[in-house]
């Protein structure tokens, strides 16, 4: 038996950029809220931020403009609750 292949969920255009694995016995609610608080502890990098991970339809990829005049910090949440709106239709895979 191979092992699986890992479905991390990434988000780029911050400062870290965040990879986060599914851990052994981790529920997908407790995996997502994991990476959402790493996240949340990011600096902005840019203008676009991109969250990517795998649903059970395929590839998925969540992209945010900022909008004129928006600061990092409301810039940073608008991303996270669209990712987390996407995630609940298309939940995350491991």
């Amino acid at each position: 038996m191979s092992p699986s292949t890992p479905h991390p969920i990434t988000t780029t255009g911050t400062t870290p950029s965040v990879t986060t694995e599914h851990e052994p016995n981790q529920s997908i609610a407790d995996w997502v809220d994991r990476h959402d608080k790493a996240v949340a502890g990011c600096t902005v990098n840019g203008n676009t931020l991109t969250t990517a991970y795998t649903s059970s339809q395929g590839a998925e990829s969540v992209q945010t403009q900022r909008l004129t005049g928006e600061s990092d910090a409301l810039f940073l949440s608008r991303h996270r609750t669209d990712y987390l709106e996407a995630m609940v239709v298309w939940p995350p895979i491991h």
